[in-house]
């Protein structure tokens, strides 16, 4: 396997689309880490600026 030349984050959905799969990468973590459920996927970021 070679190396990605480049690695892009997208965190405002601007760019890359991925199908809620950064939503269920959140559902998870929060999971695994604190025992929370939280589901992302009830959050939209469309029309957030950054700060």
């Amino acid at each position: 396997m070679t190396a990605p030349i480049a690695v892009l984050f997208d965190m405002d959905v601007t760019v890359v689309d991925t199908g809620g799969a950064g939503a269920r990468s959140w559902t998870w973590a929060f999971d695994q880490l604190h025992q929370i459920t939280a589901d992302i996927g009830d959050h939209t970021s469309a029309g957030e600026t950054a700060p």
